[in-house]
């Protein structure tokens, strides 16, 4: 089988807690002019995917683990089920953890009012907020982190160019154009996988 062009592939990046809380944030790629083996565009993405949570790995408190990652091809409607981080395995960040739901938010831009993206990165230790905002290292790290999504890239195993952006209701798709960090702690809620953007 194969990824057309123009598809849309939804990855959820599962991290898991030592005390079993999952933390996922939704991504969804839009496929090329080409058509790519479903492999090919699997490693692409997760590859992608790894070195975009490279960013803030460092500040990502020591009890997450990096989990999976779970892939569905939307215009397919075709699972490809949950494949491993090709190389990141824990994150590092020390101190006494916040609670889980305290996160840092990354808001994306479309240019079109009411759709954006929403990427929370949590959980976080001690050292990492100071007088109630998140420390200027751990908002670089998250501007680094946001800045790979503001534009497509060539993908290491197939060539073909992936999109990162959202999926609209009348069967379009909006790329990100901006993206805004935020220093405020925000909350984490919970759900299912692969809802969210």
């Amino acid at each position: 089988m194969a990824i057309n062009a123009g598809d849309v592939i939804r990855a959820t990046a599962k991290l898991l807690s030592d005390t079993g809380d999952s933390v996922q944030n939704v991504f969804h790629f839009k496929a090329g002019a080409s058509i790519t083996a479903d492999n090919d565009g699997i490693d692409d993405i997760t590859a992608f995917l790894d070195t975009l949570y490279d960013n803030v790995d460092g500040d990502l408190h020591l009890a997450l683990d990096f989990d999976s990652i779970n892939l569905f091809n939307v215009d397919q409607d075709k699972s490809y089920g949950d494949v491993a981080w090709p190389s990141l395995t824990d994150c590092s960040g020390s101190g006494e953890r916040y609670a889980p739901g305290v996160a840092l938010l990354i808001s994306l831009r479309t240019g079109y009012s009411r759709k954006l993206g929403r990427k929370y990165l949590g959980f976080y230790g001690e050292g990492k907020l100071a007088s109630g905002l998140f420390t200027q290292g751990v908002l670089t790290n998250a501007a680094a982190f946001a800045s790979q999504l503001l534009s497509g890239f060539v993908g290491g195993t197939s060539g073909e160019t992936w999109l990162p952006g959202i999926p609209t209701k009348e069967g379009g798709f909006l790329g990100f154009t901006e993206a805004v960090v935020n220093g405020n702690p925000a909350y984490q809620r919970r759900r299912r996988v692969g809802s969210g953007v």
